[in-house]
């Protein structure tokens, strides 16, 4: 028998290793955004060693979009279920809050160098930086996470199943 669990966004019911196969897309697809605005950093880079301020805002405007929405669904959906696994986690979590702080901070501060044609090539590269070490912190702690909390989940509910239909079975 398979186990059944809904999906936290969607609130549809899930079996149990479609739980896992869904926390293992959703990390991979955390991934996958990571990457992507990585890319679009560089190709910012790039643009501003061009000499003109023009090509940035080409890319800019987009690229702080993402990022911006991409940070606040870690925030509303990923952190709150992640600090509620122990006191490390919490403490993860409020690192990386406190680092979504700065990466927006900086993306301001770019965002209006930029406008005021100010933007230099070695700032946006400190700032890629920045976002690679954020990026590689979250998988290491919430990537691994999400997978291990849909396995546990998994294991539990199918272990209550299994504990319940030999009740079941015993008052039949």
């Amino acid at each position: 028998m398979d186990k059944v669990k809904n999906h936290p966004q969607t609130g549809h019911i899930v079996h149990g290793h479609e739980a896992i196969e869904s926390a293992q897309r959703l990390a991979d697809r955390l991934g996958s955004e990571h990457e992507e605005l990585t890319r679009r950093l560089q190709d910012l880079s790039v643009r501003a060693r061009s000499g003109d301020p023009r090509e940035c805002d080409a890319v800019w405007s987009d690229f702080a979009t993402r990022l911006e929405r991409h940070m606040a669904f870690e925030e509303q959906h990923i952190l709150p279920r992640y600090e509620q696994a122990g006191a490390i986690e919490q403490v993860i979590a409020d690192t990386l809050r406190s680092e979504h702080a700065a990466l927006r901070g900086q993306c301001e501060h770019i965002g209006l160098d930029l406008q005021l044609h100010l933007a230099s090539a070695e700032v946006i590269d400190g700032f890629l930086a920045a976002l690679r070490q954020h990026a590689h912190r979250e998988r290491e702690t919430l990537d691994v996470w999400l997978v291990r909390a849909a396995t546990a989940e998994a294991h539990k509910r199918a272990a209550e199943s299994e504990v319940l239909s030999s009740w079941l079975l015993d008052i039949e």
